[in-house]
């Protein structure tokens, strides 16, 4: 405000500093009546749609569990879902880990197997690999569902039960949804390179 008047005594009209800094000239005589800018100093009440503290302590507590900690919210929110579990978006999720400092890497570091013979560890290794891929790692390309879910077709009724568990979560809190709930629809193709089909 100090500046505003400062222009104002040397020569600037009124309405047109108050134009310049996109403020009506009504709000600065009532700053000026009331000794200055009150909004910092007003009470608003929190957004309706805002999570109360047990809801963030939920969250917090999912992430930290030894079965998500090494996960990021783009594979825990899906798991949740599969077990009938909305606590959140994955933005949700994101922001409410920053806020607690936690988006860094949550989970242990693994004890370290004893030495083995370079051909053993090669194959042990893409052996375990083959495993956590196909059999629990979710893959944004096929809505977050394992390989192994996809190629059993297990995964439309597993995208079905997590869109009626969204549609559930807005029914039931559906100020906290600007938009509709998350597409979990079957997705009919899925290529490992797309950009060679176009090319080929």
């Amino acid at each position: 405000m100090g500046h505003l008047q400062k222009a104002v005594s040397q020569g600037a009209r009124l309405h047109k500093a108050c134009e310049t800094i996109t403020l009506s000239t009504r709000t600065y005589y009532r700053w000026l009546k009331s000794s200055g800018d009150l909004r910092p100093q007003i009470k608003r009440a929190a957004p309706p749609n805002k999570l109360n503290d047990d809801e963030r302590n939920n969250i917090i507590a999912h992430c930290n569990d030894p079965e998500f900690s090494a996960l990021p919210p783009t594979q825990i929110v899906p798991k949740l879902a599969d077990k009938g579990l909305y606590l959140g978006s994955e933005s949700t999720f994101y922001r409410v880990l920053k806020e607690h400092n936690q988006l860094a890497h949550r989970g242990q570091s693994k004890p370290k197997n004893p030495p083995k013979k370079p051909i053993t560890k090669a194959r042990v290794w893409v052996n375990t690999f083959v495993t956590w891929y196909n059999e629990e790692y979710q893959h944004s390309g096929i809505q977050y569902v394992t390989p192994s879910q996809r190629h059993k077709g297990e995964d439309r009724e597993i995208l079905k039960q997590r869109k009626e568990l969204y549609e559930a979560a807005k029914a039931q809190n559906p100020i906290r949804w600007s938009r509709d709930t998350r597409n979990w629809d079957f997705i009919e193709s899925v290529a490992l390179n797309p950009e060679k089909l176009t090319t080929d």
